[in-house]
């Protein structure tokens, strides 16, 4: 009768855990979205409602700092817009914005790290678009939807999985203060 009431109970806490742990994911979407979409409308546009359909698989808590607790909350989100508004089909693609979230000071804004975002971070080997961002082992991961040999512009249709890692380099002008370029490199790793 202990081994059923200690099992009952275990599911009962792994069921709420995991109930608080998409409360959670929840409420920082609902936080985050909009300064997401706010970012990437005053970069581009986003057609046909896209920014709009954003969705809490597109953002995913990210150590991009790689300081563990240490550090500042980061996230990065998934956006498919078309920046820089060029306007005709297939200029809509997948960029990646990163989010800081002040957890010591709450009340502090949540905002966008443009040097880490794209447009001004490179990124390398990016797919056309994304559907969702997630981190497994402790590695952040897309997954996309691409264009097959016979699919039309409108259509893409292989689903593919990445990982995504994100790599610097320092540079020092003369005279000037040491700098930073950031890439996102994507590495295809399968298919779903």
């Amino acid at each position: 009768m202990l081994k059923k009431a200690t099992v009952i109970a275990t599911l009962a806490m792994t069921t709420m855990a995991a109930s608080a742990q998409e409360e959670n994911r929840a409420r920082t979407y609902e936080e985050l979205a909009p300064v997401v979409v706010k970012y990437a409308e005053a970069l581009g546009c986003g057609g046909d409602g896209e920014l709009d359909a954003l969705g809490q698989k597109n953002i995913a808590r990210f150590d991009v700092y790689g300081l563990g607790d240490e550090g500042p909350s980061t996230y990065v989100a998934a956006v498919n817009a078309d920046f820089g508004c060029y306007g005709g089909s297939g200029t809509t693609r997948g960029h990646l914005v990163v989010l800081e979230v002040q957890t010591l000071r709450p009340s502090a804004p949540t905002y966008v790290l443009p040097e880490l975002s794209e447009p001004i971070a490179n990124s390398v080997g990016a797919p056309p678009f994304f559907t969702s961002l997630y981190v497994k082992n402790g590695q952040l991961h897309a997954t996309s939807i691409s264009y097959g040999p016979d699919d039309n512009q409108c259509c893409p249709s292989v689903r593919e999985i990445y990982r995504v890692e994100l790599s610097h380099k320092e540079y020092k002008h003369e005279g000037g203060a040491p700098k930073r370029d950031y890439t996102w490199n994507f590495v295809k790793v399968g298919t779903y």
